[in-house]
C-alpha cells in the first residue's frame, strides 16, 4: 500500500518536472536572469571559497617579506600560522554579518538591487586583497578578506532568494540547484586557475584574486536588464502592474500568468491580514518556528556532513595516500586530484539540476546523506591507521589497496553530497516561507550554515591529529542523526506555492509532521477522485 502510494507520487513528480503538470515555462529571459544572478553570487561565493588554497604558500611568503621590510624580522612560525588562520576565519565570521546585512537589504531594496549593491563590497574586498602586495601591507589583505566575507554572506541570501522567486514552481528545485552548481564551478575554477603554471605563482596571485572583478562586471552589465522578483514587487512594493509585467517577461508574453499572479495576490492578501513578522515571531509562532528549525538542521547537515573536511584537507590526505613516486615526480599531483574531486562534484550537481524536481527535495537529500554516511564509516576505517602529521595512529595498517579504496570512497562521498546535501539547504529555505519572513528566516539559516563551516575549519585538523582517520566516525554519527530527524520532519514541497507550504505547517500541529519520503503530490488528486 505504502509502496504503491510512493510510486504514484514519484510518477506525479515526474509529470510535473517534465511539464505535464502545468508547463515548465522556460524562456530566454528566465535563463538570462538565472545566469546574471549567479554570475556574482554562486560563482563568486565558490571562487572565494577556494581561491586561497593553491597560492597560500606564496601569499604567506609575501606576509613575511612585508613584515621583514617594516620591522626587520619575519613572522614567527606560530605568528604566521595565527595570522593566516585569521585571514581564513575572518571571511567566514563576517559572512555571518553579511547574512543579516543581506536579509535587511533584500527587504528594503529588493533581491535584484541587493545583488547589484553587493558588487560594491566585491570591488572593495578584491582590490584590498590584490593591491596589498603592491602596497606591501598584509593588513590590507586581512581587511579585504573581511569585506569579502560580508559580500559572500549577502550572496548566500540574495542569490537563492531571487532564484526561488523567479522560477516556475514545477522547476523551482532545478533552478535552485543552479546556485550550488555555480558554487562548485567557482571552486573548481579557482583550483584550476590557482595552479602554479597558470595564476598561482608568486607574481600572479593578485591577478588570480582579481578574477572576482570579471564576475562582478558580468553581473553589472547584465542584471539591470533582468526583471525584478514579481513577489517582491507585489508583496513588498504593492506594485501589482510591475509584478505582472515582470512575470510576463519571465514566462513569455504569450503565457497564461493569471494562475501564478493569483497565487502571489493570495500570498499578499494573507500576509496583509496578519501583523508583520518580527525576529521574535520566527521563534514564538509555531508554523514559522518549525520550518526555521528544519532550515537550520538542513544547513547543519550540509556543513557537518564532513564535506568541508574533505574540501579543506583533501590535499594532505591525497599526499599521504597516493603512491610516493607520483608525489615525488610532481609535488602538485595531489592538487590535481583535488581538482578531480571538484570535477566529480560539478558533474553530479549538474545532473541533479534535472533530477531534484523528479525525485523531490527530501528523497534527494536523504539519499545523499545516506550514501555519505556509509562512505564516512568506510573512510574512517580505511584511513584509521594512516599517518599524515607524524602522529600515532591505531587502526587498520595502510596498504596500497586500502589507500586506493579510500581515494575511491572520497570521490563517491563527494558524489553523494552532490545529489542532494550540496544544493537542497540553499533552495528549500526560501521555499518554506512567504515573502515577508523569508529574508529573516534565510539570514538565520545561512548564519547556521556559516557557523558550522567555521567550526569545521577551526576544529577538524586538531581533532584529526588526535583521532587520525577515526575522525570520520564523528561525521558518520552526525549523518545518522540528521537522517533520523529529517526523514520525519522534512516536508515535501514539490509543486506547491509558498502559501500552500505555509498552510501545510498551519494545518499540521506539532508532533504530526511525519511525511513520506517521496512527495505525495498525488494526494490532492486522489481526494478529488
Amino acid at each position: 500500500m505504502a509502496r504503491s502510494e510512493d510510486q504514484r507520487a514519484l510518477h506525479d513528480n515526474e509529470e510535473r518536472a517534465s511539464g505535464n503538470g502545468g508547463g515548465s515555462q522556460v524562456t530566454g529571459t528566465l535563463l538570462f536572469s538565472i545566469f546574471s544572478a549567479v554570475s556574482c553570487t554562486g560563482l563568486s561565493f565558490g571562487f572565494n571559497t577556494g581561491v586561497l588554497n593553491n597560492p597560500s604558500e606564496h601569499i604567506k611568503d609575501f606576509f613575511n617579506r612585508a613584515k621583514t621590510e617594516r620591522s626587520g624580522e619575519p613572522f614567527s612560525d606560530t605568528g604566521l600560522t595565527w595570522f593566516w588562520s585569521s585571514c581564513v576565519a575572518i571571511w567566514t565570521l563576517f559572512a555571518i554579518v553579511g547574512c543579516f546585512v543581506g536579509g535587511a537589504m533584500t527587504s528594503k531594496f529588493g533581491r535584484k538591487r541587493t545583488m547589484l549593491l553587493n558588487n560594491v563590497f566585491m570591488v572593495i574586498g578584491t582590490l584590498f586583497q590584490s593591491c596589498s602586495k603592491y602596497a606591501n601591507s598584509y593588513e590590507m589583505f586581512f581587511i579585504g578578506r573581511l569585506v569579502m566575507g560580508i559580500q559572500s554572506g549577502i550572496c548566500t541570501s540574495a542569490g537563492p532568494m531571487y532564484l526561488s522567486e523567479i522560477a516556475p514552481k514545477n522547476i523551482r528545485g532545478g533552478v535552485g540547484v543552479v546556485f550550488q552548481l555555480t558554487c562548485v564551478l567557482g571552486i573548481l575554477g579557482s583550483q584550476i586557475l590557482g595552479f602554479e603554471a597558470i595564476l598561482g605563482g608568486a607574481d600572479l596571485w593578485p591577478i588570480l584574486i582579481n578574477m572576482n572583478l570579471v564576475l562582478g562586471f558580468i553581473q553589472w552589465v547584465t542584471l539591470p536588464f533582468c526583471p525584478s522578483s514579481p513577489r517582491f514587487l507585489l508583496v513588498s512594493r504593492e506594485d501589482r502592474e510591475g509584478a505582472r509585467a515582470a512575470l510576463a517577461r519571465l514566462r513569455g508574453q504569450s503565457a497564461n500568468i493569471e494562475e501564478e499572479m493569483n497565487e502571489i495576490i493570495e500570498e499578499d492578501r494573507k500576509e496583509k491580514s496578519e501583523p508583520p513578522v518580527s525576529w521574535g515571531d520566527l521563534i514564538r509562532i509555531d508554523y514559522l518556528r518549525r520550518p526555521l528549525i528544519i532550515s537550520c538542521v538542513l544547513a547543519m547537515s550540509q556543513q557537518l556532513s564532513g564535506i568541508n573536511a574533505v574540501n579543506y584537507f583533501s590535499s594532505p590526505i591525497f599526499n599521504a595516500t597516493l603512491p610516493q613516486d607520483k608525489v615525488d615526480s610532481d609535488p602538485d599531483f595531489p592538487k590535481y586530484m583535488v581538482a578531480v574531486t571538484g570535477s566529480v562534484n560539478l558533474v553530479i550537481t549538474g545532473v541533479s539540476v534535472f533530477t531534484v524536481d523528479r525525485l523531490g527535495r527530501k528523497l534527494s537529500h536523504l539519499v545523499g546523506l545516506g550514501g555519505m554516511a556509509v562512505c564516512a564509516l568506510l573512510i574512517g576505517i580505511f584511513l584509521s591507521g594512516l599517518v599524515i602529521d607524524n602522529q600515532t595512529c591505531h587502526g587498520l595498517t595502510p596498504t596500497k589497496t586500502t589507500n586506493d579504496i579510500a581515494i575511491v570512497l572520497i570521490f563517491v562521498y563527494v558524489g553523494f553530497f552532490s545529489i542532494g546535501p550540496g544544493a537542497i539547504p540553499w533552495l528549500i529555505a526560501p521555499e518554506l516561507f512567504t515573502s515577508s519572513p523569508r529574508p529573516k528566516a534565510m539570514a538565520i539559516a545561512n548564519t547556521t550554515n556559516w557557523l558550522c563551516n567555521f567550526m569545521i575549519a577551526l576544529a577538524f585538523d586538531p581533532i584529526r591529529q588526535e583521532l587520525c582517520g577515526w575522525v570520520f566516525l564523528i561525521f558518520f554519527t552526525l549523518l545518522v542523526i540528521f537522517i533520523g530527524y529529517l526523514s520525519v520532519k522534512m516536508p515535501n514541497v514539490e509543486g506547491k506555492s509558498a502559501s500552500e507550504i505555509v498552510q501545510m505547517f498551519k494545518d499540521r500541529p506539532f508532533g504530526e509532521e511525519t511525511v513520506p519520503i517521496i512527495s505525495p503530490t498525488s494526494m490532492r488528486d486522489e481526494s478529488k477522485a
